[in-house]
């Protein structure tokens, strides 16, 4: 099965606010990590534009007991200074919460 084709930082998946998208990371490569966890599993890359200052809030939610993490950066995507992040173990939902993110 090869790769989904939001695998890396050069084809990210838009994300639509307050849209929830189902995604299977299990054909993803571990191209990334996260500054707030070890986490090194299987990672998709996503993007939004803001056009005004405003709050960003993505919440993850793993699949049975599976551990998850998701983080928030600024462009570009992978050595982008980290705006929010949040990582979990078990199968809780982590949420990377932004404020106050420029246009």
């Amino acid at each position: 099965m090869p790769p989904p084709a939001n695998d890396t930082c050069a084809t990210p998946a838009t994300l639509v606010p307050n849209v929830s998208q189902m995604v299977d990371v299990a054909a993803g490569m571990a191209d990334y990590t996260v500054d707030c966890s070890f986490y090194s599993g299987n990672d998709v890359v996503y993007q939004f534009t803001t056009t005004q200052a405003q709050r960003a809030k993505v919440t993850v939610t793993a699949v049975g007991t599976g551990d998850s993490a998701v983080e928030i950066r600024e462009a570009p995507c992978a050595t982008g200074t980290s705006l929010a992040c949040a990582s979990s173990f078990g199968g809780t939902a982590p949420v990377a919460d932004a404020t106050n993110l420029p246009a």
